[in-house]
């Protein structure tokens, strides 16, 4: 089972952290963050432990990874939707059904006209079709508990 730990919260450099709050860091911030050691509900290890999914481990589908797509979310996509600022981040923080129904519709972004789920593939997870990979293995979504 591979998901993000909604239990997760931490402190780190005095800022609150959980899966949502990682999500939403610039690339490099993410990694360094991801390689960080954190104490939460009793437990002691890497944050990319806690939230494999904000931190794009991709829940040890490197494999599948290697041999084929690049799958990441696209941090320079911002589009406005309904008055609101949307970035992979925030899409990642969405209830699934609200998700589900952002990652449908089609955003402008960087002279790019696509459904958000193509600027999003794993705030969306939609997984950039890795889903041979997935039914042969290890399944990764979020805990939406």
């Amino acid at each position: 089972e591979c998901s993000d730990d909604d239990q997760f919260k931490a402190k780190i450099a005095n800022k609150d952290v959980n899966c949502g709050t990682v999500s939403t860091y610039e690339n490099d911030v993410k990694e360094l963050l991801c390689s960080r050691t954190a104490e939460s509900n009793g437990k002691s290890q890497s944050i990319s432990k806690f939230c494999p999914i904000a931190c794009e481990t991709n829940c040890g589908l490197t494999a599948a990874r290697t041999a084929g797509a690049e799958c990441s979310d696209d941090d320079q996509f911002k589009a406005k939707i309904a008055n609101k600022d949307v970035n992979c981040g925030t899409v990642s923080t969405y209830e699934n059904d609200v998700k589900e129904l952002l990652c449908s519709r089609t955003a402008e972004s960087n002279g790019k006209s696509q459904s958000i789920s193509k600027f999003c593939p794993i705030a969306c997870e939609t997984n950039c079709g890795l889903t041979a990979a997935r039914t042969a293995g290890a399944e990764c979504s979020d805990d939406d508990q």
